[in-house]
């Protein structure tokens, strides 16, 4: 199978990349053979193969996050580099009960992207600010000094878990977690982007 991209006129302009291979093997050999293809309602591609009478699902990894500094090119961090950075825990009052969230600061998400803190934090970065896109079009906004060290011993958390169990679709994968606000408002669900950008003159 192979994917036709389609640029922002949306046309396309004839190139195209592989997208599902692997059916011929290195003695020429052919162990199955897609046919048809079709969109399951949760997004993922279901593909018919007659020749090893298989339907396969292709599906895309949601745990994965676009992170976009300024004009840099998007980087996507994935679930893997995320879980291997070091994770915190804080607990908080949520709809009257207490609850556990496990996750990294927020800061080292962006770093993992090339965003510098510390020092380099003054002037016109000031200004900066962080948009945070959950998957349903809900956005919030962080002052940059907000998620800085250098500027403040509170910590942002990305949580992945909560009470000892990763966090269900109806939060997760990730889920903005600000300990010490009264509001809920920030606390983005289903979180899918993060872009540092400049405020508007």
């Amino acid at each position: 199978m192979i994917r036709v991209p389609l640029h922002q006129s949306g046309q396309a302009s004839g190139e195209y990349e592989d997208f599902m291979t692997g059916f011929v093997v290195d003695n020429g050999h052919v162990w199955g053979r897609p046919v048809g293809v079709t969109v399951a309602p949760d997004g993922s591609l279901l593909v018919t193969d007659d020749g090893s009478m298989s339907i396969w699902r292709i599906s895309y990894d949601a745990r994965d996050i676009t992170v976009q500094i300024g004009s840099s090119a998007p980087l996507d961090v994935t679930a893997s580099d995320i879980a291997g950075m070091p994770h915190q825990q804080v607990s908080v009052e949520e709809h009257g009960k207490s609850v556990s969230f496990e996750g990294v600061p927020l800061r080292l998400v962006l770093e993992k992207a090339g965003m510098a803190f510390g020092d380099s934090m003054h002037g016109k970065k000031l200004a900066n600010y962080l948009l945070v896109e959950a998957a349903d079009g809900y956005r919030a906004v962080f002052a940059l000094p907000e998620l800085d060290p250098a500027f403040t011993d509170r910590v942002i958390l990305l949580a992945d878990r909560s009470d000892g169990h990763a966090l269900d679709s109806k939060e997760g994968p990730y889920r903005i977690v600000v300990p010490w606000e009264k509001r809920m408002a920030r606390w983005v669900r289903q979180v899918k982007a993060l872009k540092v950008e400049e405020a508007g003159e």
